[in-house]
This record gives C-alpha cells, sequence and structure tokens, in this order.
C-alpha cells in the first residue's frame, strides 16, 4: 500500500505510480498526474498543512514527512503517511522532488479504536475513569493558575437496580443512554462528563469564578 511519485520542477511535470493512483482511486487513463489532481484529493482542512509541510522543506533543503486525510467522492476519509525529499543545483534551485505515499487507513482506525476503548465507556461512549482522572488533572493545573473554581458533581439513578430487574438490562442500558445524553446537553465547552461505572455518572465544572459562594450557586 505504498506508492511513488516524482515532480520535476523544471519541466512541471508529475509522475505516479499505479499504487498511487490506486491510493487516491483515480483512473490514470482519465486523469493526468497534476498537483491539482493532487490538492483536490487531500482533505480541505488538511491542504495548508501538506502545502506547508513541502514549502518549508524546499527552503530549508530537508526531508519532509506528514500525515494527512484524502477525502473520496463518495466522501469517504482516507489516511496518508506522505514523505519526500528534493535535489537542488548548485545555487540551492531545486530541481526534483520525490516520495513515497502510503495508505495507513487501517492502521489509524485500528488507533482511534483502541483509544476509544481506553478512554471511553463503550455503552454511553462518555470519557471513562482514566479519562476523566486526566481531564481532572488537567482541570486542576487550569484552575490554580488562573485563580478560578471548579467543580465535581456525582450523580447516580434512583432506582437503577429495581428497573435492570424488572424491565431487563436491555431498558436499563437505554435509560444509562439517555441520561448521558441530557448530562452532555447541559454542559459547557470546556467541561466533561465522565461515567464511573453502573449508574454512576460524574460533570467535571471549569470556570466558575473566583469567588467560592458564587461557584457553589453555579453547581445547584
Amino acid at each position: 500500500r505504498m506508492g511513488s511519485w516524482s515532480l520535476d520542477l523544471r519541466e512541471n511535470t508529475l509522475l505516479w505510480s499505479n499504487e498511487v493512483y490506486r491510493i487516491f482511486e483515480i483512473d490514470s487513463e482519465k486523469f493526468d498526474a497534476n498537483y491539482e489532481t493532487f490538492l483536490n484529493r487531500i482533505h480541505p482542512e488538511d491542504r495548508d498543512l501538506v502545502n506547508s509541510a513541502y514549502m518549508t522543506s524546499l527552503s530549508a533543503r530537508q526531508p519532509y514527512e506528514v500525515t494527512h486525510r484524502l477525502l473520496m467522492d463518495d466522501g469517504r476519509i482516507k489516511w496518508v503517511h506522505e514523505s519526500g525529499m528534493s535535489e537542488f543545483d548548485s545555487d540551492g534551485k531545486p530541481l526534483r522532488s520525490m516520495g513515497t505515499v502510503q495508505d495507513i487507513t487501517e492502521r489509524k482506525f485500528a488507533e482511534e479504536e483502541i483509544n476509544r476503548l481506553a478512554f471511553f465507556d463503550s455503552l454511553t461512549q462518555l470519557p471513562n475513569r482514566t479519562l476523566l482522572i486526566d481531564r481532572l488533572n488537567q482541570a486542576l493545573v487550569v484552575s490554580g493558575r488562573d485563580k478560578q473554581f471548579g467543580a465535581l458533581l456525582f450523580i447516580d439513578l434512583d432506582n437503577f437496580k429495581t428497573l435492570n430487574d424488572t424491565l431487563g438490562h436491555a431498558m436499563g442500558d437505554m435509560l444509562l443512554q439517555q441520561s448521558s445524553r441530557r448530562l452532555l446537553s447541559c454542559i459547557r465547552e470546556g467541561e466533561s462528563v465522565a461515567r464511573l461505572g453502573g449508574d454512576e455518572f460524574v460533570v467535571l465544572l471549569t470556570g466558575l469564578g473566583s469567588e467560592e459562594k458564587n461557584a457553589a450557586a453555579l453547581c445547584e
């Protein structure tokens, strides 16, 4: 899943291997390899990143590596790892650039799944205890720096065991999911809702002001 490319800067010609065409899902018989076609495949949010990496490598005369997304015609996202280097004349003028493009979509999605399993509750998709502790430590640092109060709200659901016993665990799961959505709708940007386990949730509030009484009132 790795293709190669070569860009002649004197003739302004770009050559792709067959594998690059396959990765980009472009028909080599209908489209010539050119920089515009390449840019059109890059996710709009990543184009500046890729262009900056290449231009910086030219000015510094150093190889470069960049990981970015491709946007397919049907809206699918692919992840690729691109690396390249350039040749220069005696005056430092770039003559030719060459490199590789590797499809790392499966690896990227696997990494995201591992991250999700490690830090998020599988039922509600809320942060789990591990991620909550990390966010709490970050909040403590910010709170100490900005001299702002924060708060932790511990919430559990009344009669949850009775619901599970009478209506079944599927209904209990639905209640937990609905509860998580409602809690998320109540917080501001930068705040967090986490599930500790069972019917226990924690809400992390930040930026409650520098007055303890006012901060406490905001939590009521």
